[in-house]
């Protein structure tokens, strides 16, 4: 084999190799389906849709309150409804979130439920996307599990994985701790159709944020999330996913 034929040799690997380190530079840089920007609505739709969210809060409230259970619970959150309302917080609460994260947002389909946000880490910008597969248990409770995690369109690497659980634990454990010094434990939501309904609370209780977090740590390492929803006195009997939709039907019971 001549020299020449090495130096083609050579110049072929190396284009190759640029070539395949721009397409997964490519796939992890793309958003999967579904993603939106804020700037993708309007103020006035935002306003909307948030309005909608309460709507849907309302009546799992009313379901919650009606003591003799003749009310049912029949509802259907649309992801932008969620996304609406989160791009409506005000920044200070935005600011709460991890300084690397950003643009988080829902979206449901056919096979669950996507939890997505911007990541940047160490120079490198990419769409997280965590795939959530949605159960009711036997007990009437809302389980998670988790069915896939990306990064862009490729597998999520090592290095974010590790980033998040890391941060997660220490949120918890931060979280726990002022629980623990209020000595208070999760305080159960009380229903009744005159207060502000937001879901995250009727369905978690009053401590939501720190459910979320313990949701979300069991999740990462790839165990089952429970949402005890029975506990806020709602036993949920079916989840439904489907395009952009997420319907729960169930009823209320005694809580323990």
């Amino acid at each position: 084999m001549d020299r020449r034929t090495i130096a083609y040799g050579l110049v072929l690997v190396i284009v190759a190799a640029l070539l395949a380190g721009l397409i997964v530079y490519l796939l992890i840089d793309t958003p999967p389906s579904g993603y939106t920007r804020p700037e993708d609505f309007s103020p006035d739709r935002l306003q909307d849709q948030a309005a909608k969210l309460f709507v849907v809060g309302t009546k799992v409230a009313n379901t919650l309150s009606d003591r003799s259970g003749g009310t049912p619970l029949d509802v259907t959150f649309v992801d932008e409804m969620i996304n609406g309302q989160i791009r409506l917080l005000p920044p200070a609460k935005l600011r709460k979130l991890p300084p690397w994260l950003n643009n988080p947002q829902v979206v449901f389909d056919t096979n669950g439920i996507r939890l997505m946000a911007d990541v940047d880490y160490r120079g490198k910008h990419s769409v997280v996307s965590l795939r959530l597969a949605p159960s009711a248990t036997t007990e009437g409770n809302l389980q998670l599990d988790l069915a896939g995690a990306s990064a862009g369109r490729l597998p999520l690497p090592a290095a974010i994985r590790e980033l998040m659980n890391n941060d997660v634990d220490l949120r918890l454990r931060k979280a726990e701790a002022r629980a623990a010094g209020s000595d208070a434990a999760p305080e159960p939501f009380v229903a009744t159709t005159s207060s502000a309904a937001r879901p995250e609370e009727i369905l978690l209780g009053r401590q939501a944020d720190l459910a979320a977090l313990r949701a979300m740590h069991h999740l990462l390492h790839g165990e089952p999330a429970v949402l005890r929803t029975t506990d806020q006195g709602l036993f949920i009997e079916t989840v439904e996913p489907s395009d952009h939709c997420l319907r729960i039907i169930g009823h209320r019971v005694d809580k323990k």
